[in-house]
């Protein structure tokens, strides 16, 4: 699943060298198929993936998917299981390797793009802003490389992960 989607995100950040050709129709199938097979590995309110890794990757695909889900508006349609699930899985962050580390930023940033309000800040800016230290990453075009690795589509997630980015550099802890 994270091949596909990485594969989705990669193609609408136009890496093809063009415009991406699909119809509205086609978009919505994809997501749909997308969101079916992630809610077919483990559904929002059934058991969870054993380890850490597979959780926080299968809920934060969950979140990159909904995110495109906006309502009358632009506004994101509220979501509480899943949002609870996201801050749930960020809450047992074990901390260990870089790729965890990664993987940890880029699940703070896609649910801070999609579904987390500024009413986390109290908890997902220290975060991110620890997490950002122990990677070393110092900018915005920094952490930008960094979620670049996953699924992350520039034009949708850039402009509101940025905005937490500016909140949790200005945060002194």
């Amino acid at each position: 699943m994270l091949v596909d989607i990485s594969s989705l995100a990669w193609m609408l950040n136009g890496h093809l060298g063009q415009e991406p050709q699909l119809t509205g129709y086609i978009f919505h199938d994809v997501l749909l198929l997308f969101g079916y097979r992630l809610l077919h590995i483990n559904s929002v309110y059934g058991s969870r993936p054993v380890s850490w890794l597979g959780d926080i990757l299968q809920a934060s695909l969950m979140v990159f998917i909904s995110s495109f889900l906006v309502g009358l508006g632009g506004i994101s349609p509220d979501f509480p299981p899943l949002s609870q699930l996201a801050r749930s899985v960020a809450h047992t962050y074990p901390g260990a390797n870089e790729e965890n580390q990664e993987v940890y930023l880029w699940a703070l940033f896609i649910g801070s793009a999609a579904i987390f309000s500024q009413q986390d800040d109290i908890w997902l800016l220290p975060r991110i802003q620890q997490t950002a230290f122990l990677l070393d990453l110092h900018d915005w075009e920094n952490v930008s490389g960094i979620l670049s690795k996953f699924p992350w589509v520039k034009v949708l997630h850039d402009k509101p992960a940025q905005a937490v980015w500016n909140r949790s550099v200005s945060l002194h802890i």
